[in-house]
């Protein structure tokens, strides 16, 4: 028996309509990197299409080639590093790769050198991420290099917030307000009509007046309100695990390695089919986090690479009936990852192989 990541794509769609009114008149592009976080690239993906949304953005060329494989026609946004060997890819109108430096804008000029071919580009500036981008104090120079290259086929404009998901907004709206000044540079110096976006999941989520034109939607898509503003977003995603053994153990016994727990008690221990091999976090020990029946039960001793045990003193559970490690009413996923030293997006991402993806509708 295998542990299941359960994928309520009618919870995704739900997510995805409430984000898409929230917004008013800006486009959403859907992040779907990292394997839908986890959720599975081409099911979300086609889950989207399907119901409107206007684009995908990707970490890696590779995602974006699996997509276009899969049938998807919709634009993609590759937000990373252009790559020389397969810089070609962004020839075809709805392939849209990102000059995050200078030193992009000079390769993409000499592979146009001479030719009648256009690459389709968002241009990225960094407000204070200080990661990927240009830095902001260059917009001017920048764009009026892009304007003077033929064949650049400048779409948009984006920066990526540092701190939105924190309480204090100080910085945020500094970025904000320094994209504001990009848009307006852009505005008086492009003729063109451009996509500009600067808010992810918790900037959208948090402030209206940052959403430009665009957006890219990412952990909300998932359900996951990582803002506590109790937007009406549920969760995608829900772990389940089989319970594949009981046993009593009595008081003075231990459970796991390293002996962590010590039973107080005389008690009965369920063993359930997952581990951190499957993603799920070492971290969850002595945690009252595991649903079973409207019951949120405790992980005793470490978890291991495969299994990892529960107090089930008291409560009628069998060999063969599932629990909930994360995705249910009383245990959703943003509300239980500060127990551990893991945030939502690395169990989302880390979620294993060995874990069978289920969809559903309902």
């Amino acid at each position: 028996m295998r542990p299941i990541a359960e994928i309520n794509l009618k919870n995704l769609i739900n997510n995805f309509n409430y984000i898409d009114s929230y917004i008013g008149n800006a486009k959403v592009m859907a992040v779907v990197k990292a394997n839908a976080y986890g959720h599975g690239l081409i099911e979300i993906s086609q889950t989207l299409e399907k119901n409107g949304v206007h684009g995908l953005c990707v970490a890696i060329a590779e995602e974006l080639d699996l997509l276009r494989s899969s049938g998807i026609t919709i634009p993609i946004l590759h937000l990373g590093v252009l790559d020389s060997n397969n810089i070609g890819l962004y020839e075809s109108k709805n392939n849209i790769c990102t000059i995050n430096s200078i030193k992009d804008i000079h390769r993409l000029k000499e592979f146009l050198n001479g030719s009648s071919k256009k690459m389709h580009c968002h241009l990225k500036f960094d407000t204070g991420m200080g990661r990927l981008g240009i830095d902001y104090k260059q917009t001017e120079d920048t764009i009026n290099l892009i304007k003077n290259i033929k064949g650049i086929n400048l779409g948009g404009i984006y920066s990526h917030f540092a701190s939105s998901d924190e309480k204090n907004n100080k910085f945020m709206d500094l970025q904000l307000e320094r994209f504001n000044h990009i848009v307006e540079m852009a505005d008086y110096l492009m003729t063109d009509h451009l996509d500009y976006h600067i808010s992810n999941s918790a900037g959208l989520l948090k402030s209206q007046s940052s959403h430009c034109n665009m957006v890219r939607s990412g952990i909300s898509l998932y359900g996951i309100d990582i803002v506590g503003q109790n937007h009406d977003l549920n969760p995608v995603m829900k772990l389940k695990a089989p319970l594949v053994l009981t046993k009593n153990i009595s008081k003075g016994d231990s459970i796991g390695y390293n002996r962590k727990f010590i039973a107080n008690d005389d008690m009965k221990v369920g063993y359930i089919q997952i581990g951190y091999a499957d993603g799920y976090p070492l971290g969850m020990m002595n945690t009252e986090t595991v649903l079973f029946n409207n019951h949120l039960l405790k992980v005793i001793g470490k978890v291991s690479m495969d299994i990892t045990a529960i107090d089930c003193t008291d409560i009628d559970i069998n060999e063969g009936d599932w629990v909930t490690l994360f995705g249910g009413k009383l245990n959703k996923i943003e509300n239980i990852y500060s127990k551990t030293d893991k945030n939502v997006y690395s169990i989302l991402t880390g979620i294993g192989e060995r874990v069978l993806r289920e969809y559903i509708n309902e």
